[in-house]
C-alpha cells in the first residue's frame, strides 16, 4: 500500500537515533561562521565559556561535557542521556547568543572579537549563526514535546528542561515575583526529580509565600491550609526535623524515596492553594459585574 510523504513522517520515534543525529549536530556539525572558519556549537561555546557566570571551576566545554557525563554512546537510559543532551545544547546557545549580542553593544567589542577570531571586523548575529542552528533547535523542542516537557527560561541565558505541568504553569502566572514563578516551574525540572535536597529548598521559597497567603487560603478551605502548614512544619521543610527541638521519629527514619514522595504531594497542594488565591480575585470580577450591570 503507498504511503504519502507525511505518513512516513508521522511515525514513532527512533530516540537512539534522534540522540545520534543530535550529538552530530552538536559536536560535529558547523553551528557558527566567521570569516571563512567554522564552528560547532561545542568550539564556539569553548571560546566564550571564560564569561560564563556558572562556570564554577569549569575551564572548558570538554571538561564540562564530561562533568554532565554526556556519552556519544549513551550507557543510561536514552530518555536520561537525551534530557541531558537537549539540557547542554539550549543552555550553551542561549549564552552563546547573550554573549554574542552583549559584545557587539559593548564598547570593546571590536577588540573583543580580534581575541577570539583573529578579526576585528563585525557581522550581525543571525548571518553567523548556520542554518544547523534552526533545525538543532527544532529538533530539540519537537523530541523535549514527545516526551512531555518543556523549556522554561529563568535569566538572560540560563534555562531549565521541565516536565509540562498544567497547574504549575497557571500557579506561576499568578505569582508577581518572576523569580518565584520560575521556582514553582523548576520543582519539575528532570534534573531534580529524585533530589531530596533540591526540591526541600524549592519547598522552602514557596512556603514562604504560601504564609504570606494564608489566611486567604483558609477563608477558602481550611483543612488544604492546615495540611500544607503541618507539611512545611513537619516534613523538614521549614524547620528542621531532623536534629534539634523541632526534630520527630518519622522524618529522622524515613527513605529519601518516600520523603520525595511527600514533597511531591506538599507541592501538589501549594499549587492547588495558589490557584484558589486566583479563583478569588475572579470570583470578585464577577460579583463586580453582576453588581454593576445586572442587579438593579
Amino acid at each position: 500500500m503507498y504511503k504519502s510523504m507525511y505518513d512516513i513522517l508521522n511515525k514513532s520515534i527512533d530516540y537512539n537515533y534522534e540522540y545520534q543525529k543530535l550529538w552530530t549536530m552538536a559536536f560535529e556539525k558547523t553551528y557558527y561562521s566567521y570569516n571563512t572558519r567554522h564552528y560547532t556549537l561545542e568550539t564556539i561555546f569553548d571560546k566564550f565559556i571564560a564569561h560564563w557566570d556558572y562556570k564554577g571551576t569549569i575551564c572548558s566545554t570538554n571538561e564540562l561535557v564530561t562533568n554532565l557525563q554526556l556519552e556519544r554512546f549513551p550507557t543510561t537510559s536514552i530518555e536520561e542521556a537525551l534530557l541531558k543532551l537537549c539540557d547542554f545544547i539550549i543552555n550553551a546557545r542561549e549564552f552563546i547568543l547573550f554573549q554574542e549580542y552583549k559584545i557587539n553593544d559593548e564598547a570593546d567589542a571590536v577588540e573583543e572579537h580580534n581575541r577570539l577570531f583573529g578579526s576585528s571586523k563585525l557581522i550581525p548575529v543571525p548571518k553567523r549563526l548556520h542554518i544547523n542552528d534552526k533545525l538543532m533547535i527544532d529538533l530539540v523542542n519537537e523530541l523535549l514535546n514527545s516526551l512531555n516537557y518543556e523549556v522554561i527560561k529563568k535569566d538572560n541565558y540560563q534555562c531549565f528542561i521541565v516536565k509540562k505541568n498544567v497547574d504549575a504553569e497557571e500557579a506561576a502566572k499568578i505569582i508577581e515575583d518572576s523569580d518565584l514563578s520560575s521556582t514553582i516551574l523548576q520543582y519539575n525540572d528532570y534534573s531534580i526529580v529524585n533530589n531530596v535536597k533540591a526540591k526541600q529548598n524549592i519547598l522552602k521559597n514557596l512556603s514562604d509565600y504560601f504564609e504570606g497567603h494564608k489566611k486567604e487560603i483558609t477563608s477558602f478551605n481550611s483543612t488544604l491550609a492546615n495540611n500544607i502548614s503541618f507539611a512545611i512544619n513537619n516534613f523538614n521543610i521549614r524547620h528542621n526535623n531532623v536534629k534539634g527541638k523541632n526534630a520527630n521519629d518519622f522524618i529522622k527514619t524515613i527513605k529519601d524515596t518516600d520523603l520525595i514522595i511527600l514533597y511531591d504531594k506538599t507541592y501538589f497542594l501549594m499549587l492547588i492553594a495558589f490557584r484558589l488565591l486566583a479563583l478569588k480575585e475572579f470570583e470578585q470580577e464577577i460579583e463586580n459585574i453582576k453588581k454593576n450591570n445586572f442587579d438593579k
